[in-house]
């Protein structure tokens, strides 16, 4: 797996708060130069602010969702190696036991 960004849920408040207040700067800066231009001019702009700003947001969406679900599964990835494990032993013990048993059979069958 590739590097994943972890930071705490403080951190996490910190970062939004940091996006939301760069966010609002660049749409204060872009109606700035909109009051200045044509509409159909801004318009094209603004439309591409926004996907950006989408796009941005996503991959961060993204980022963040895969490391909370990297870490389920890797609680999940240790309790399947502990039932591996109990499982293992419990078809280990089966299997000494079936072939005891066959031993037996087979010395019966013998005499």
């Amino acid at each position: 797996m590739g590097s994943v960004i972890n930071i705490s849920r403080h951190g996490q408040k910190i970062f939004f708060i940091g996006c939301a207040c760069i966010g609002g700067y660049v749409a204060y800066r872009y109606w700035k130069k909109l009051e200045l231009r044509a509409i159909d001019e801004g318009f094209e702009e603004i439309t591409k602010f926004g996907r950006w700003g989408m796009l941005s947001a996503g991959i961060l969406y993204g980022l963040f969702h895969q490391s909370r679900l990297g870490k389920k599964e890797a609680a999940f990835r240790e309790v399947e190696n502990k039932r591996k494990a109990i499982r293992d032993k419990q078809l280990a013990i089966e299997k000494k036991l079936a072939a005891e048993a066959e031993m037996k059979q087979l010395e019966a069958m013998m005499k």
